[in-house]
């Protein structure tokens, strides 16, 4: 799932081998790094790998890679791999952005590395179908929606991401992701690689573990999924509970929050069945007026992290005063469009990526009665039946991994950090990752939103640089307290 984390990092490996991935016996040739971004050290540069790792010497994919070299040359510790979630989402493109201080307790001895996973970002060639799904978040109860129509419109969909994407769709999957990261791991010239992972990519960093073990020294997981219910039992996660505890977790903040007044639940309903009737007007890059469907799609974006509250409060009052603005500006965030409300391909990439892997049923009837149990808990974020065009995927990736991911007697203890409130990655994912991997140490956070790490907890943070630093693990049991106000 995607991470809204700003970012950072963890620790510093193949018991079950590829057999394509060893079969690259010389070192690959160094990279061409070139300065990119904003920091004045930060540099880029990109390496070419199997499409198919089953047919090493055919046909290449170009991955964009981002790098910051450790500020502390002398005392070098090793590299630390990054990914902030998805699937879908860019890892490189975000180093690029990033100031010379922001990430200095892990960039003083580590190099920070970051790639656009294959078929996302500047890697080539990147997916893309031009054309949004037919479940363009509906958030439609059941008994609103034609099944039918919603059917006919995700064929046609399925239909253009297969023209339009004709060879990387096949190769899209985290394990060759993973099978990726430890080509990049052997052109660097590293033993073993550190790896911090938010959302998604705790599933990429538990893939990598499992394949690679004797190539990772040390994982943070972040917002951690479940493995098992991800990738082979899809319909049974959780789709509308955690968002609607999110949202009455933050209306229970409120007024003095910012929105409504002695009943900000009744205050926050009247508005949604307000905007259902009379759509108010925004007047942004993206001048679309706002109606209920915006409105609970920005509630999805403002609640995702506590520090975003305030912006989502406020957003709400201009709301009730007829300005819809803000609230488009978090709808479209959230709805994967850019400021001028243009569709950017990260919802493609989401939805091609996990068909490529996960195990879900062809007929229709499973994906009813999943929605029909996600709105009889969530009156408000019920399960809109996106995933309906999993149903009519033809295209699926033969070497994608769905587990085991039990890691072998000696490998290193990941450090797994939960929230008790996560609206995204409930707690309960971060014990099902440590069963699936057999081992990990749970670091409990006791707050809201989605990825915790850095800046909600002083005590998280000092037990995740501990662990990246020394290697030592918190206490088992370790619960820490989220800062009232987050820093995001």
């Amino acid at each position: 799932m995607r991470s809204w984390n700003v970012i950072l990092a963890a620790l510093v490996g193949s018991l079950l081998v590829v057999p394509t991935a060893g079969a690259h016996s010389q070192r690959p040739r160094p990279l061409a790094w070139r300065h990119c971004g904003n920091a004045p050290h930060t540099q880029c540069a990109r390496v070419r790998a199997p499409l198919d790792y089953d047919a090493p010497h055919g046909r290449r994919v170009s991955l964009f890679v981002a790098r910051l070299p450790a500020i502390d040359r002398a005392h070098r510790l090793g590299a630390v791999f990054v990914n902030f979630g998805g699937p879908g989402d860019t890892a490189a493109d975000l180093i690029e952005s990033f100031d010379a201080d922001s990430l200095p307790a892990v960039n003083d001895r580590y190099d920070i590395i970051a790639m656009d996973p294959r078929g996302v970002g500047q890697s080539r060639p990147a997916i893309g179908c031009g054309a949004a799904s037919g479940a363009a978040w509906t958030l439609a109860p059941l008994s609103s929606v034609d099944v039918g129509a919603l059917l006919a419109s995700d064929r046609a969909y399925v239909r253009r991401c297969v023209a339009a994407n004709p060879r990387i769709l096949a190769h899209a999957s985290t394990a060759n992701v993973a099978r990726d990261m430890n080509l990049l791991r052997r052109t660097l010239g590293e033993r073993r690689i550190a790896y911090f992972g938010q959302s998604y990519g705790t599933l990429l960093g538990a893939t990598y573990a499992r394949l690679f073990p004797r190539h990772y020294g040390g994982m943070v997981l972040d917002g951690p999924l479940d493995p098992e219910k991800w990738l082979n039992h899809p319909l049974r996660m959780a789709t509308g509970a955690p968002q609607e505890d999110a949202l009455r977790r933050f209306l229970a903040s409120c007024p003095a929050c910012g929105f409504g007044g002695a009943d900000p639940a009744a205050d926050y309903d009247a508005l949604l069945d307000s905007l259902a009737q009379h759509p108010v007007p925004a007047h942004g890059a993206d001048p679309r007026a706002v109606g209920r469907v915006e409105a609970l799609t920005a509630t999805e974006a403002g609640t995702g992290h506590k520090a975003m509250w305030p912006v989502l409060a406020r957003a709400l009052a201009d709301a009730a005063r007829g300005d819809g603005t803000r609230l488009r500006a978090l709808a479209d965030d959230a709805d994967g469009r850019d400021e001028t409300g243009r569709r950017v391909p990260f919802g493609d990439r989401f939805v091609a990526i996990n068909a490529s892997e996960q195990r879900y049923p062809r007929h229709v009837g499973p994906y009813l009665s999943a929605a029909a149990r996600a709105w009889s808990t969530s009156p408000h974020f019920g399960d809109d039946l996106e995933r309906l065009v999993y149903s009519v995927w033809p295209i699926h990736d033969r070497d994608a991994y769905r587990g085991p991911f039990t890691l072998p007697h000696g490998a290193r203890v990941p450090l797994v950090v939960a929230a008790t409130h996560d609206p995204v990655t409930p707690y309960a994912d971060a014990r099902g990752l440590i069963r699936a991997m057999g081992r990990g140490r749970l670091l409990t956070v006791l707050g809201d939103g989605h990825t915790m790490y850095p800046g909600n907890s002083p005590c998280l943070d000092a037990a995740v640089e501990a662990y990246f630093e020394h290697g030592r693990l918190p206490a088992r049991g370790t619960r820490c307290r989220q800062v009232a106000h987050p820093v995001r």
